[in-house]
């Protein structure tokens, strides 16, 4: 509280870099997330032809 601030500098610049480090943190998850869901899309197609091979096989049993 150098000068009469109410907040040091150095916590401004701690609160700041802190800020930016989450939103580059959220940014990367979302990346991922939005990543995992065109894998999911591509491979719907294969999941649903052996969930049917497999309800199939359990009709035969």
């Amino acid at each position: 509280m150098k000068n009469g601030g109410y907040v040091d500098k150095r916590i401004s610049f701690y609160s700041i870099l802190c800020a930016v480090i989450s939103l580059l943190f959220a940014c990367f998850m979302c990346y991922l997330w939005t990543d995992a869901a065109k894998d999911r899309d591509n491979y719907k197609q294969y999941y649903e032809y052996y969930q049917e091979q497999a309800r199939e096989q359990k009709g035969n049993k």
